[in-house]
């Protein structure tokens, strides 16, 4: 377009360098592709991939990122941990923000104004499966049931007690960083109705130190907690359910930092949690014969039904006339 005009050849003027560096670009596209298919396709340089690794996978030639929640909940269980991860839209913001039009802004109490609430498009809460551990075991409960008596002459019978500890999302949203855990200490057994108890776990990372209650429910009544925190000390249940912590918390993390470096513009993540575990119980009404050996039978029909992976199963019966 400006043939006719420019005057100038020299090297110091911007077009003749770029018209150089085309020049050498063609050029140099021109030597390769007089190459063998054999060089082209496998480099013998030490720096080159080895045998039969020489093109690249799906995973790093296709560089976009996910869209999709469906995108999303596979970039998470690639994680190291995670065993299955759901995003869900939250639509309403905590606190709610309504929109003030007149004065052009957001406000959180609308007072006697008929104001229009705000939907937010873009949050997301995640909630996360994590994997069995080999040394801490399931991460995704933190229910500890341990003997409280030993069977004795005027009571045969074992007594056992139920500690329900805070799980990892629970300091989560308290912005626990897993790598400042320092100590962690159950602590202040408060009394209830000498079947239910409240404790306190207290956890320092950093210099904060932080409080969540957790619980403790024993078979039999009891009125000395004394007892409860000497069999938690024994049974080293402090020391466990720190290093499931903070293991749980890692993982968590991890997560967290995947989402953030791959999330698209105007989307965030307010929520982070875990699978709770939840307690059914299954009542039967089981027919048998009059001539039926009832233990037997019974026996066959757990044997016929397993305990389903991660559950526990406690079977309580009581035998009544025969035929019914």
């Amino acid at each position: 377009m400006t043939g006719k005009i420019w005057t100038d050849y020299n090297i110091h003027d911007p077009g003749i360098t770029l018209l150089e560096l085309l020049c050498y670009a063609i050029t140099d596209l021109g030597y390769r592709t007089s190459y063998d298919m054999k060089d082209l396709l496998a480099d013998q340089s030490a720096s080159s991939r080895a045998e039969g690794q020489q093109f690249y996978t799906a995973r790093e030639i296709l560089t976009c990122n996910p869209v999709t929640i469906y995108d999303f909940r596979k970039l998470l269980i690639d994680v190291v941990g995670v065993k299955n991860a759901w995003l869900k839209p939250v639509p309403d913001t905590d606190p709610s923000l309504y929109i003030d039009c007149k004065n052009s802004r957001l406000v959180k109490d609308p007072g006697d104004k008929d104001l229009e609430q705000l939907k937010l498009s873009g949050l997301y809460s995640i909630t996360l499966e994590l994997d069995e551990d080999p040394k801490y075991g399931d991460l995704n409960q933190y229910l500890y049931e341990e003997l409280l008596f030993k069977p004795e002459d005027s009571d045969p019978s074992e007594s056992m007690m139920r500690i329900g500890l805070p799980s990892w999302s629970q300091w989560m949203k308290k912005d626990v960083d897993p790598g400042q855990i320092s100590w962690v200490k159950l602590t202040n057994i408060t009394n209830k109705d000498n079947i239910n108890f409240e404790i306190t776990v207290r956890l320092k990372a950093g210099d904060e130190t932080i409080e969540i209650s957790g619980w403790i429910k024993t078979e039999k009544p009891i009125s000395d907690e004394s007892l409860l925190a000497d069999r938690i000390e024994t049974e080293g249940i402090k020391d466990h359910y720190a290093g499931k912590l903070k293991k749980a918390l890692s993982i968590a993390r991890e997560v967290e930092d995947r989402l953030h470096t791959h999330r698209n513009l105007c989307e965030d993540y307010n929520e982070f949690a875990g699978i709770e575990i939840e307690e059914v119980g299954i009542c039967a009404d089981i027919a048998v014969a009059s001539d039926a050996e009832i233990e037997k039978n019974l026996g066959a029909s757990v044997l016929q039904h397993p305990e389903p992976s991660g559950t526990r199963c406690q079977i309580l019966y009581a035998r009544g006339d025969a035929g019914s």
